[in-house]
């Protein structure tokens, strides 16, 4: 029998676990915030530095942890919110934007093929990234004009309005939809915060629905759940 409060509860602690190792990778390996600068996947950097070896975690916190130390964590789980290494909104939203569009099927297809991101950078260049990765900062990014440090203003804000639009590249199926309301229910014995629920509902969806990708934010399980609760009071 499916007991959905035991695979929430088992969330919950993994997101406890992330977000406590993602606070310690900004100090211990501050450099992977260019490697997320130069487009390399989340999972990409995961493997490269060997967190889920290192740390012994499981593969799935440690891309997470790898993911809040970048991003920031917001809080909850019995951890207290931080920012990540990449702190500017405007160049956070502009990556996440590229992010996701290279994430989409049709790209990830041709990742491996067309020697996108880690697969086209040699043995010694993937060794020239890991002997900076702790030490080399955004402030090298800024100095140099490279990156999002290239753009004006005017265009880091139209970058920034795009993510927006990105966030609903992806559509909720029926199945997805209604995957989000059994969790709704499953949640409500871990946690009495909608917060905190909203972050495991996202991360379930995206375990089942999207290979573990960060397709769905809690913002937009909210999003959806109150779009869905007023279709249904309308009818």
């Amino acid at each position: 029998m499916f007991d959905g409060s035991t695979i929430e509860k088992r969330r919950a602690a993994a997101i406890h676990k992330a977000a406590k190792l993602g606070f310690m990778l900004k100090s211990k390996i501050p450099g992977i915030a260019n490697w997320y600068r130069e487009g390399f996947f989340i999972r990409e950097i995961e493997e490269e530095f060997g967190i889920e070896t290192d740390y012994n975690v499981s593969p799935s916190v440690a891309k997470q942890a790898v993911r809040y130390a970048i991003v920031g964590f917001p809080g909850g789980f019995k951890v207290a919110a931080y920012t990540g290494l990449i702190s500017d909104k405007i160049e956070l939203n502009q990556l996440l934007t590229e992010h996701k569009l290279r994430n989409s099927k049709e790209t990830g297809q041709r990742v491996v093929q067309e020697k996108i991101g880690i697969h086209g950078k040699s043995l010694e260049q993937r060794a020239a990234y890991s002997s900076i990765a702790g030490k080399v900062g955004g402030a090298v990014s800024r100095d140099k004009g490279v990156g999002i440090h290239s753009y004006g203003l005017k265009e880091r804000v139209k970058n920034a309005h795009k993510s927006h639009i990105a966030r609903g590249l992806m559509p909720w199926s029926d199945k997805e939809a209604i995957s989000l309301q059994e969790m709704v229910q499953s949640t409500a014995s871990v946690s009495s915060s909608w917060k905190e629920r909203s972050s495991l509902i996202a991360q379930g969806l995206n375990e089942k629905y999207h290979s573990g990708e960060s397709v769905r934010s809690a913002n937009a399980v909210r999003a959806k759940y109150r779009s869905v609760n007023n279709d249904n009071n309308n009818k």
